[in-house]
């Protein structure tokens, strides 16, 4: 379903190649495959072109070098802990498309990891208003707690979920085919 959701670009954090071989098997693989910290800048230029490349912002599972798995890796790549250094690659192509185009997060529970916090972060410099609208695909969490926090996080990075119920994944393939008619 995603292929015909979203026929041209994508992007993933995720280092497998699940995505990859949903789009082969819909006989739309994708031209090309780019990593965050790689050519990130070939990515950019296939949007605009409807060339169907793949951003896999945290790397390859075929190549370590430009991987972004463990902590010491997290912080060359965003910088140390909690402290998102915008000047860094990474973050500079997570703030050029979150200002860039519209997200829509699906399979990633967007907790306080360093790409939530660079979303924060370029929300909070920019504004709400100088931003396109996200939107996540999330399981509501059960406890109310959990779900303010939540709630507060995605505010935060202007990312508006789209809540179903916890446990019920059934809910994503339905709402993502409303998204085809």
């Amino acid at each position: 379903m995603l292929p015909k959701l979203f026929d041209c670009s994508a992007i993933t954090t995720n280092f497998d190649r699940v995505l990859e071989q949903v789009y082969a098997s819909e006989g739309k693989p994708f031209a090309e495959k780019v990593t965050g910290q790689g050519k990130a800048n070939a990515f950019f230029r296939a949007i605009p072109a409807g060339e169907r490349y793949l951003l896999k912002l945290h790397g390859n599972i075929d190549n370590a070098s430009e991987r972004v798995l463990n902590q010491a890796e997290y912080h060359e790549a965003y910088g140390q802990d909690a402290d998102v250094n915008m000047s860094f690659p990474l973050p500079k192509v997570l703030r050029r498309l979150f200002t860039s185009y519209s997200f829509l997060f699906l399979g990633c529970s967007l907790s306080a990891d360093r790409t939530i916090q660079t979303f924060i972060r370029v929300a909070g410099e920019l504004g709400l208003d100088g931003l396109p609208h996200h939107y996540a695909l999330l399981a509501c969490p059960s406890i109310a707690d959990k779900k303010r926090v939540l709630d507060q996080r995605l505010a935060d990075a202007h990312i508006t979920p789209l809540w179903y119920p916890d446990g019920e994944h059934e809910h994503v393939e339905q709402i993502l085919e409303l998204l085809l008619d």
